[in-house]
C-alpha cells in the first residue's frame, strides 16, 4: 500500500482478483518494499518528466503527472504499465524467473534478464 507522508494509507491495497490483477499486485508490494511514500511517489514522477521528456510545457507536464498516476495506480496493469513502473522506480534491470509446477510433480524454471535501456523500448512498435 502507498502511504502518504504521515502514514495514512493513500492506495487502496484491494487489486483485480483476475489474471489483470498480478502484476498491479506485483507492482505495489515493490512500492512497499522500495518505502514510497507519497513525497517520494511525487520526487519520482518529476524524475520521470524531466528524463522522458525533454521539451515539455507546465500544461503537458500537469497532463503527464495525472495520468502516470492513474496508470501505476489501477487494480489492474498489462505488462507495458509495469515495464513503465520499473523505469519510473529507476530500475535498470530485472530478472524474471518462472518456476513451473506441471501436475506430474515436475519442476523446470525458466529465467530472462531485462534490460530496462530507456523510455523509448516502452513504446509500441
Amino acid at each position: 500500500m502507498l502511504l502518504n507522508d504521515s502514514g495514512d494509507k493513500i492506495v487502496n491495497n484491494e487489486v483485480s482478483k483476475g489474471v489483470d490483477g498480478i502484476l498491479a499486485n506485483l507492482f505495489r508490494t515493490i512500492l512497499y518494499k522500495h518505502g514510497v511514500n507519497t513525497m517520494k511517489f511525487n520526487r519520482l514522477l518529476e524524475r520521470y518528466i524531466n528524463k522522458t521528456y525533454k521539451t515539455i510545457t507546465s500544461k503537458e507536464a500537469t497532463s503527464v503527472r495525472g495520468n502516470l498516476r492513474k496508470e501505476l495506480l489501477k487494480n489492474k496493469m498489462s505488462w507495458k504499465v509495469f515495464l513503465k513502473g520499473l523505469y519510473f522506480l529507476n530500475i535498470v534491470k530485472f530478472d524474471l524467473v518462472l518456476k513451473l509446477h506441471d501436475q506430474n510433480g515436475n519442476v523446470v524454471i525458466h529465467e530472462k534478464t531485462i534490460v530496462l535501456k530507456d523510455q523509448e523500448m516502452l513504446e509500441d512498435e
